[in-house]
């Protein structure tokens, strides 16, 4: 009985399996062939009508090149391609963008103007071939036209293409009937060969039923039995005997059996080994296990040293350039000038900027203290207008001798006295607008400052720097306040710097419980806008 369960089971997945491949090819294969089949001779059309266009342009060609005139050159394409035919009943046609047929294997329709000729279904051919032209130069068209020698219209794919330079409109076409016939010749092959699938199946069943399934139930007894515990088996000399892959299971399953008793009595005495073994591992385990930790801890206290000392020595090299540029351009500035003002002016320049470098060495010296010390802000009274102006102008210099546009835009009002750290308000005047500098070869530089009065005490100091410079690219904004991130590795060779100027700006920036924000499209320009929050300081004016 299990053996006709097993032989039903067998025939009816043998059945199912089929029944899909065959579900399978009508559902996804035939459409998909269809489709294909459909795509080759929209294909086939184009390639033939684009050989028929090559002609037209090659003659086109002798024409402008002198070798033969223009009615000499439209004569031989008109008589090469009338006499041009491909399979049966293939043939090109060539009329101009007013209708009128100008080659056709049909002598009756020579001259004649088919703007509205219409097929059997309503279709204006001509019309609507010509529309195609006019809209995309080229393109598939379906319709009904008789076959040469033949009266009765039947389904057609043409392809069209217009020639400009002549008027010409090229086409050629193939009768749809044609592939229908390769569909059904498919459809037939395949239904033959699912046919004799299906009966190879059912003879393939009868003749594995003594060979194969009897022979497995066996096996699976055994199986059952050696799941159970049950090892002792009755041996079957019918199927030991066999010298087939059967006979060879049957004895490797029966020898595994003798070999998994012996070995089960060496496991039971090898357990009690390993498990004594087993207790001393685990405490030996627990003592390497704490020993990691500790290295673990120590790995990473050393790992945020070296990341400190690193920041901060980048930092340092960073910090410094910015008035040791100042110090050494206006000294260079200097040395080429001859008259006095202008001496004393830049040299005034040069004490500013070594003013600048003074608080950056303090704040460097007490930041080396620490691994990684909190910032601190050192606020001082200033009057804001003039000390903008001061920190602007310098820069004002550099960018003149890069040959840049320097604009600003300064609605800060005179006499607005401010308690703020003027170091780190330079700073970030420094950074932001020299980088601006930096990367700009043309064009301008344009800062706009003004206040917003947001308290009484307190006010909202806004910034804009924008340049005409290379710009971001868009995959690069994330970083752009990262440390070390100049964008491309090639602006880094070409501009040189460590890229923490926008880092350390915007710590500042936040310090001051403001924000910064930037625009930018490459190779266009970039601009950046930002704020900071400062203390008003109320001035008696009469003193």
């Amino acid at each position: 009985m299990n053996a006709i369960n097993i032989k039903t089971k067998l025939v009816l997945l043998l059945v199912i399996i089929v029944s899909f491949i065959i579900l399978l090819f009508f559902l996804y294969f035939y459409p998909k062939v269809e489709k294909s089949l459909d795509y080759l001779l929209e294909s086939k059309t184009e390639e033939i009508v684009n050989t028929g266009y090559n002609l037209i342009n090659y003659y086109y060609n002798q024409y402008l090149l002198g070798i033969s005139d223009e009615e000499e050159a439209k004569n031989k394409v008109l008589k090469v391609l009338r006499n041009l035919r491909y399979e049966d009943d293939g043939y090109y046609w060539i009329h101009d963008y007013d209708h009128i047929i100008i080659l056709h294997p049909d002598d009756n329709l020579m001259g004649e103007d088919l703007e509205f000729f219409e097929d059997p279904s309503g279709f204006r051919v001509v019309y609507e071939m010509n529309k195609i032209i006019k809209e995309k130069g080229e393109g598939i068209v379906y319709y009904y036209w008789e076959r040469p020698g033949e009266e009765i219209p039947i389904p057609k794919v043409s392809y069209v293409k217009g020639f400009e330079p002549w008027g010409y409109v090229i086409g050629s076409g193939i009768y749809i009937e044609d592939t229908i016939k390769t569909k059904r010749d498919i459809m037939i092959v395949f239904l033959i060969v699912s046919l004799l699938l299906i009966s190879l199946i059912f003879l393939a069943v009868i003749f594995l039923q003594n060979l194969v399934i009897k022979p497995i139930e066996y096996l699976s007894e055994i199986s059952k039995k050696i799941i159970t515990g049950n090892i002792k088996i009755k041996k079957d000399e019918n199927y030991l005997k066999r010298k087939d892959e059967i006979g060879n299971i049957s004895n490797s399953i029966l020898q595994m059996i003798e070999e998994v008793i012996a070995t089960n009595e060496e496991l039971e005495a090898t357990n009690e080994e390993l498990e004594a073994t087993n207790e001393e591992l685990e405490a030996s385990n627990e003592e390497l296990e704490e020993n990691y930790q500790k290295l673990e801890v120590l790995s990473k206290d050393l790992m945020k040293a070296n990341e400190a000392k690193a920041i901060f020595l980048a930092r340092v090299s960073h910090e410094l350039r910015t008035p040791m540029n100042g110090i050494l351009g206006g000294s260079e500035l200097v040395l080429r000038m001859n008259d006095i003002n202008e001496i004393k002016e830049y040299t005034k320049l040069i004490h500013l900027s070594a003013e600048r470098l003074m608080p950056i060495i303090n704040d460097i010296l007490e930041t080396s203290k620490i691994p990684k010390a909190s910032m601190e802000l050192i606020e001082e009274e200033i009057e804001l207008n003039n000390y903008l102006i001061s920190i602007v102008k310098f820069l004002e210099l550099k960018t003149k001798e890069k040959g840049l546009d320097f604009l600003l835009e300064n609605k800060i009002e005179r006499n607005l006295w401010v308690k703020i750290d003027k170091t780190k308000l330079s700073q970030i005047l420094n950074n932001v607008i020299n980088n601006a500098i930096k990367f700009t070869e043309k064009g301008k530089i344009q800062v706009n400052i003004e206040s917003e009065d947001i308290y009484v005490d307190k006010l909202k100091l806004k910034f804009e720097v924008e340049d005409t410079g290379v710009g971001i690219n868009e995959k690069f904004y994330k970083k752009v306040f990262e440390p070390f991130e100049q964008g491309e590795n090639y602006l880094t060779r070409k501009y040189q710097g460590l890229g923490l100027g926008l880092t350390i700006t915007k710590e500042i920036i936040e310090r001051m419980n403001g924000e910064i924000f930037f625009e930018s499209e490459e190779n266009k320009g970039t601009k950046f806008s930002f704020f900071i929050i400062i203390n008003k300081v109320i001035k008696n004016i009469d003193n």
